[in-house]
């Protein structure tokens, strides 16, 4: 089964001072939950808190599958998960890849971060489209998020995943 594709998130990037982690992180939010985007046969369509889970999940370029970013668990890329919303922190190597990702960022080539998935429970509610629960699947840095309420940024300091809720 093909997954669903919606571009959500703003980024945000921070590059590292120790010179071992690389060149920097992104900071975002995937997803946001109770935003609401219009889908193309006009509905809208939202997420319930917490409705996405994950197991295993590539950061890559525009859903490019041969541009590989970061990985989840273990290759760079940290999740939270709350009632408000899916955050990430992708740390990134010192690459072609990874500081073409940091330039596109900084310039704002690359708003959002979009998230692919598989709804395992929805339901209807007038003309919206709400997903109770989803497999994510995958997520790529993308040029324009369809979500309102999430973002990326680059940050200065190093620092675990933080509150911007």
């Amino acid at each position: 089964m093909k997954p669903e594709i919606r571009a959500a998130a703003e980024l945000r990037f921070e590059p590292y001072d120790d010179p071992r982690d690389g060149i920097g992180a992104l900071h975002g939010i995937a997803l946001k939950y109770g935003d609401q985007t219009r889908l193309p046969d006009g509905r809208l369509e939202r997420f319930e808190p917490r409705a996405l889970r994950v197991e295993h999940l590539v950061l890559n370029h525009e859903h490019d599958r041969d541009v590989p970013l970061a990985f989840y668990p273990g290759g760079g890329l940290e999740l939270r998960h709350d009632d408000h919303a899916l955050a990430f922190v992708a740390r990134l190597p010192d690459t072609r890849l990874g500081r073409r990702a940091v330039a596109d960022v900084r310039s704002g080539k690359l708003k959002g971060a979009s998230v692919e998935f598989h709804s395992r429970e929805e339901r209807s509610e007038r003309q919206t489209r709400v997903i109770a629960l989803a497999d994510l699947v995958g997520m790529a840095l993308t040029y324009g998020p369809a979500y309102p309420g999430s973002r990326v940024e680059v940050r200065r300091k190093h620092r675990s995943l933080i509150r911007w809720l």
